[in-house]
Protein backbone atom coordinates (compact mmCIF):
# COMPACT_ATOMS: atom_id res chain seq x y z
CA UNK A 1 0.00 0.00 0.00
CA UNK A 2 2.84 2.40 0.77
CA UNK A 3 4.28 1.81 -2.69
CA UNK A 4 0.95 2.60 -4.35
CA UNK A 5 0.50 5.79 -2.36
CA UNK A 6 4.07 6.93 -3.09
CA UNK A 7 3.72 6.29 -6.81
CA UNK A 8 0.42 8.16 -6.96
CA UNK A 9 1.91 11.09 -5.05
CA UNK A 10 5.00 11.37 -7.28
CA UNK A 11 3.15 11.05 -10.56
CA UNK A 12 0.34 13.38 -9.51
CA UNK A 13 2.95 16.12 -9.15
CA UNK A 14 4.61 15.38 -12.49
CA UNK A 15 1.49 14.88 -14.59
CA UNK A 16 -1.84 16.71 -14.61
CA UNK A 17 -3.60 13.95 -16.57
CA UNK A 18 -5.69 11.20 -15.06
CA UNK A 19 -3.61 8.40 -13.53
CA UNK A 20 -4.71 5.05 -12.23
CA UNK A 21 -2.91 2.05 -10.79
CA UNK A 22 -3.80 -1.61 -10.48
CA UNK A 23 -2.03 -4.79 -9.45
CA UNK A 24 -0.12 -6.43 -12.29
CA UNK A 25 0.76 -10.07 -11.70
CA UNK A 26 3.05 -10.70 -8.73
CA UNK A 27 4.92 -7.78 -7.16
CA UNK A 28 4.04 -5.50 -10.08
CA UNK A 29 2.04 -2.27 -10.24
CA UNK A 30 0.55 -0.89 -13.43
CA UNK A 31 0.18 2.84 -14.08
CA UNK A 32 -1.40 4.60 -17.06
CA UNK A 33 -0.96 8.30 -17.79
CA UNK A 34 -0.34 10.68 -20.66
CA UNK A 35 2.52 13.05 -21.57
CA UNK A 36 1.42 15.26 -24.45
CA UNK A 37 0.33 12.78 -27.11
CA UNK A 38 2.01 9.87 -25.35
CA UNK A 39 -0.28 7.34 -23.71
CA UNK A 40 2.05 5.39 -21.43
CA UNK A 41 1.42 2.13 -19.62
CA UNK A 42 4.05 1.71 -16.92
CA UNK A 43 4.82 -1.48 -15.02
CA UNK A 44 6.66 -0.80 -11.77
CA UNK A 45 8.42 -3.52 -9.82
CA UNK A 46 9.28 -2.96 -6.15
CA UNK A 47 12.10 -5.50 -6.43
CA UNK A 48 14.78 -3.16 -7.78
CA UNK A 49 16.35 0.19 -7.00
CA UNK A 50 17.45 0.77 -10.56
CA UNK A 51 15.74 3.65 -12.30
CA UNK A 52 14.59 3.47 -15.90
CA UNK A 53 14.05 6.83 -17.58
CA UNK A 54 13.03 8.03 -21.02
CA UNK A 55 15.49 10.26 -22.83
CA UNK A 56 15.38 12.10 -26.12
CA UNK A 57 18.82 12.58 -27.61
CA UNK A 58 19.28 15.74 -29.67
CA UNK A 59 22.61 15.17 -31.38
CA UNK A 60 22.67 18.65 -32.92
CA UNK A 61 22.40 20.41 -29.56
CA UNK A 62 24.23 17.70 -27.61
CA UNK A 63 21.48 17.62 -25.01
CA UNK A 64 19.69 14.70 -23.39
CA UNK A 65 16.09 15.49 -22.47
CA UNK A 66 14.80 13.62 -19.45
CA UNK A 67 11.18 12.71 -18.79
CA UNK A 68 10.91 12.48 -15.02
CA UNK A 69 8.62 9.95 -13.37
CA UNK A 70 8.78 7.38 -16.16
CA UNK A 71 10.36 4.15 -14.99
CA UNK A 72 10.55 0.37 -15.41
CA UNK A 73 8.80 -0.98 -18.52
CA UNK A 74 6.90 1.55 -20.62
CA UNK A 75 4.68 0.88 -23.63
CA UNK A 76 3.72 3.73 -25.96
CA UNK A 77 0.28 3.37 -27.50
CA UNK A 78 -0.04 6.53 -29.60
CA UNK A 79 1.88 8.66 -32.09
CA UNK A 80 4.75 10.83 -30.90
CA UNK A 81 3.90 14.52 -30.66
CA UNK A 82 5.68 16.62 -33.27
CA UNK A 83 6.01 19.42 -30.73
CA UNK A 84 8.49 18.01 -28.23
CA UNK A 85 8.10 20.99 -25.90
CA UNK A 86 4.64 19.69 -24.98
CA UNK A 87 6.04 16.75 -23.08
CA UNK A 88 9.64 17.50 -22.17
CA UNK A 89 9.55 17.82 -18.39
CA UNK A 90 13.21 18.25 -17.56
CA UNK A 91 16.49 18.85 -19.37
CA UNK A 92 19.70 17.22 -18.18
CA UNK A 93 23.05 18.07 -19.78
CA UNK A 94 25.37 16.04 -17.57
CA UNK A 95 24.16 12.48 -18.00
CA UNK A 96 26.89 9.84 -18.02
CA UNK A 97 26.25 7.12 -20.59
CA UNK A 98 27.76 3.64 -20.27
CA UNK A 99 30.42 2.64 -22.78
CA UNK A 100 30.35 4.01 -26.29
CA UNK A 101 26.57 4.52 -26.49
CA UNK A 102 26.86 7.80 -28.39
CA UNK A 103 28.06 5.94 -31.48
CA UNK A 104 24.83 3.96 -31.50
CA UNK A 105 22.41 6.86 -31.18
CA UNK A 106 20.42 8.35 -34.02
CA UNK A 107 19.08 11.88 -34.12
CA UNK A 108 15.42 12.60 -33.35
CA UNK A 109 14.93 9.24 -31.64
CA UNK A 110 13.62 8.44 -28.17
CA UNK A 111 15.54 5.97 -26.04
CA UNK A 112 14.92 4.18 -22.76
CA UNK A 113 17.83 4.07 -20.32
CA UNK A 114 18.47 2.05 -17.20
CA UNK A 115 20.74 3.21 -14.39
CA UNK A 116 23.44 0.53 -14.10
CA UNK A 117 26.43 0.04 -11.75
CA UNK A 118 29.89 0.61 -13.24
CA UNK A 119 31.78 -1.33 -10.59
CA UNK A 120 31.25 -4.28 -8.26
CA UNK A 121 30.74 -2.23 -5.10
CA UNK A 122 28.02 -0.07 -6.71
CA UNK A 123 29.74 3.24 -5.94
CA UNK A 124 29.60 4.45 -9.56
CA UNK A 125 26.71 4.32 -12.00
CA UNK A 126 26.00 5.16 -15.63
CA UNK A 127 23.01 5.00 -17.97
CA UNK A 128 22.78 1.98 -20.30
CA UNK A 129 20.47 1.82 -23.32
CA UNK A 130 17.61 -0.59 -22.61
CA UNK A 131 15.21 0.12 -25.45
CA UNK A 132 13.93 2.59 -28.00
CA UNK A 133 10.97 3.82 -30.02
CA UNK A 134 11.17 2.71 -33.63
CA UNK A 135 11.37 5.05 -36.61
CA UNK A 136 7.58 4.98 -37.01
CA UNK A 137 7.38 6.57 -33.54
CA UNK A 138 4.76 4.11 -32.36
CA UNK A 139 6.37 1.24 -30.43
CA UNK A 140 8.93 0.91 -27.68
CA UNK A 141 11.03 -2.26 -27.51
CA UNK A 142 13.24 -3.30 -24.61
CA UNK A 143 16.70 -4.83 -24.94
CA UNK A 144 19.94 -4.70 -22.96
CA UNK A 145 21.45 -2.54 -25.65
CA UNK A 146 20.78 -1.29 -29.13
CA UNK A 147 22.93 -2.69 -31.91
CA UNK A 148 22.83 -0.83 -35.18
CA UNK A 149 23.56 -3.22 -38.02
CA UNK A 150 24.10 -2.71 -41.71
CA UNK A 151 24.63 -4.67 -44.91
CA UNK A 152 27.52 -4.36 -47.36
CA UNK A 153 26.07 -2.99 -50.60
CA UNK A 154 29.00 -3.33 -53.01
CA UNK A 155 30.42 -6.53 -54.49
CA UNK A 156 33.73 -6.37 -52.60
CA UNK A 157 34.71 -4.01 -49.77
CA UNK A 158 38.28 -3.86 -48.47
CA UNK A 159 38.91 -3.49 -44.74
CA UNK A 160 41.11 -0.75 -43.27
CA UNK A 161 43.11 -0.57 -40.02
CA UNK A 162 42.42 3.15 -39.66
CA UNK A 163 39.93 5.66 -41.03
CA UNK A 164 42.04 6.53 -44.07
CA UNK A 165 42.86 5.13 -47.50
CA UNK A 166 46.50 4.44 -46.59
CA UNK A 167 45.67 1.69 -44.05
CA UNK A 168 44.14 -0.83 -46.44
CA UNK A 169 44.48 -4.52 -45.51
CA UNK A 170 44.26 -7.72 -47.54
CA UNK A 171 40.93 -8.62 -45.93
CA UNK A 172 37.57 -7.75 -47.43
CA UNK A 173 33.82 -8.28 -47.11
CA UNK A 174 31.41 -9.12 -49.89
CA UNK A 175 27.93 -7.93 -50.80
CA UNK A 176 25.17 -8.76 -48.25
CA UNK A 177 27.61 -9.41 -45.40
CA UNK A 178 26.05 -8.06 -42.20
CA UNK A 179 28.16 -5.94 -39.84
CA UNK A 180 27.57 -4.13 -36.56
CA UNK A 181 28.36 -0.42 -36.47
CA UNK A 182 30.62 0.46 -33.53
CA UNK A 183 31.69 4.01 -34.34
CA UNK A 184 31.37 6.72 -36.97
CA UNK A 185 34.13 9.13 -38.01
CA UNK A 186 33.38 11.55 -40.83
CA UNK A 187 32.96 9.36 -43.95
CA UNK A 188 34.20 6.20 -42.23
CA UNK A 189 32.51 3.48 -40.15
CA UNK A 190 34.20 1.23 -37.58
CA UNK A 191 32.51 -2.16 -37.89
CA UNK A 192 32.39 -5.56 -36.21
CA UNK A 193 32.01 -8.62 -38.42
CA UNK A 194 31.40 -12.11 -37.01
CA UNK A 195 32.74 -14.91 -39.20
CA UNK A 196 31.04 -18.28 -39.67
CA UNK A 197 33.35 -19.80 -37.04
CA UNK A 198 32.41 -16.97 -34.61
CA UNK A 199 35.65 -15.01 -34.90
CA UNK A 200 35.43 -11.24 -34.47
CA UNK A 201 36.89 -8.89 -37.08
CA UNK A 202 36.97 -5.16 -36.36
CA UNK A 203 37.95 -2.72 -39.09
CA UNK A 204 37.19 0.59 -40.77
CA UNK A 205 35.25 0.83 -44.04
CA UNK A 206 33.88 3.78 -46.07
CA UNK A 207 30.40 4.81 -45.01
CA UNK A 208 29.03 4.73 -48.56
CA UNK A 209 29.55 0.95 -48.74
CA UNK A 210 26.77 0.31 -46.21
CA UNK A 211 23.01 0.31 -46.02
CA UNK A 212 21.85 1.27 -42.54
CA UNK A 213 19.26 -0.77 -40.76
CA UNK A 214 18.41 -1.44 -37.10
CA UNK A 215 18.42 -5.09 -36.16
CA UNK A 216 15.40 -4.55 -33.88
CA UNK A 217 13.23 -2.89 -36.47
CA UNK A 218 10.32 -4.95 -37.69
Amino acid sequence: MRIIVLLIFICSIAFSNNIFYEDYEKDMLQAKYQIGNFEITEYNCDCTLQENIFYIKDLNKNIIYRLDGVSAINILESKVSKTKSQWILNISKNIKLCGNNLAKLKNDMIYLYVLSPENENYTKHCYEIAGYINTNHTIIKLYDEIKIKSTIQIQKQSLYKKANENSKTNMYLIKNDVVEILEEKEDWIYILYITKDNKEIKAWIPKNSLEYKNNYEE
